[in-house]
């Protein structure tokens, strides 16, 4: 009699290793949305950030440009850049300029008004 008996090992392990390349392949696609998601919404806040800043500046650039005559005293002003930030900008006057630029940008800033305080949690399943 032939008592070789084969038990089909070899298909129940491709099964297997199958399974788990669909799932790891899952967790990573999942991984990659997740990823995704997070640096849009960077994207969107540094692009709303920056927006206002060249808004801020050039309303403090209009600001300076008014500033140019003669006999212009040294100056401060500060522009709201959010609700915690602000574009401080002074000029003080050249002396011996009579014409057109008479003045210089002695301070150029953002400056932050209050503490901020950070989330420092993460938004992990407890």
């Amino acid at each position: 009699m032939n008592d070789n008996v084969n038990l089909g090992t070899h298909v129940g392990t491709s099964s297997i290793l199958l399974i788990l390349m669909v799932l790891s392949l899952i967790s990573f696609s999942t991984l990659s949305i997740a990823n995704a998601s997070a640096d849009k919404r960077l994207t969107d806040t540094l692009a709303a950030r920056t927006q206002d800043y060249y808004a801020v500046s050039h309303e403090a650039s209009a600001w300076v440009a008014s500033m140019d005559h003669e006999g212009t005293p040294a100056t401060f002003n500060s522009f709201a850049l959010t609700e915690n930030q602000s574009l401080e900008v002074s000029i003080v006057p050249v002396p011996g300029k009579k014409a057109s630029g008479n003045i210089a940008i002695t301070r150029w800033q953002v400056v932050t008004d209050d503490d901020i305080e950070y989330d420092n949690t993460l938004p992990v399943i407890k």
